[in-house]
């Protein structure tokens, strides 16, 4: 592989069409790491909403239903494995430094991996420790909230559609349970062959949430999160 994200067979952006702004810098940020070609950008779902309470369940909504129209695409296409970014990933290393820890945890994946996550904000909040060592490079991953970074394999592409929701029933799959990165939390990470690298690659920017329809900077809370468990757990 000439760059460490060739181990992707295709990388995917979710953005929302009127979100210039974003997809401009995520460009910015594709040629820092090399990736400009290879990203193919997925205009995110949306959900229309006059009532600024409903606001977050449309954004919920539409985020869970663009991860599953992304699947989707992956099944007709028949892809080994997928990369879906969120547009407001951001680098937590330098770029050069992604592609070496990118490089380094993948040759460490076993062939049964079924998801991989580049970032994300780890928590203890559903009664499991969210790492456990698994190599030199790669932590088994328990338990994480967001979904701005992470790649799934082929060989969950089954179990994973059954997880998902539709169109049709999503309010109801959203009552149930909350968001796709709580679902992911508590029913899917401890009970699957989920991956995370010993250095975490990617954040999210401070912005405006369109999800949550308010502004949020978690870049420091979810370094902190990620150094404090890995402390903990290693030597």
């Amino acid at each position: 592989m000439n760059n460490s994200f060739d181990f992707f067979e295709k990388i995917f952006c979710i953005n929302l069409e009127e979100r210039v702004d974003r997809w401009d810098k995520c460009q910015q940020k594709f040629t820092a790491l090399g990736i400009l070609d290879k990203v193919e950008r997925f205009r995110a779902v949306q959900i229309s909403t006059t009532d600024h309470f409903q606001a977050k369940m449309a954004g919920r909504a539409g985020c869970a239903l663009s991860h599953a129209s992304i699947l989707d695409i992956a099944i007709k296409e028949n892809l080994s494995n997928y990369l879906v970014l969120e547009d407001d990933f951001d680098l937590s290393p330098t770029s050069e430094e992604c592609s070496s820890i990118l490089s380094s945890s993948t040759v460490e994946l076993p062939k049964d991996w079924d998801l991989f996550y580049l970032g994300g904000n780890l928590n203890r909040d559903y009664g499991v420790f969210p790492l456990e060592k698994y190599s030199e490079n790669l932590f088994r991953l328990r338990s994480c909230h967001t979904t701005h970074s992470f790649a799934v394999n082929s060989s969950f592409y089954s179990e994973f559609k059954k997880q998902l929701p539709t169109a049709g029933n999503v309010i109801e799959w959203l009552n149930t349970h909350q968001a796709i990165d709580v679902h992911l939390s508590k029913e899917i990470l401890p009970h699957n062959n989920a991956f995370i690298p010993t250095t975490m690659l990617f954040v999210q920017q401070a912005d405006f949430s369109d999800i949550e329809d308010n502004y949020y900077d978690y870049v420091s809370w979810m370094e902190n999160n990620f150094n404090n468990f890995k402390t903990s757990l290693l030597p």
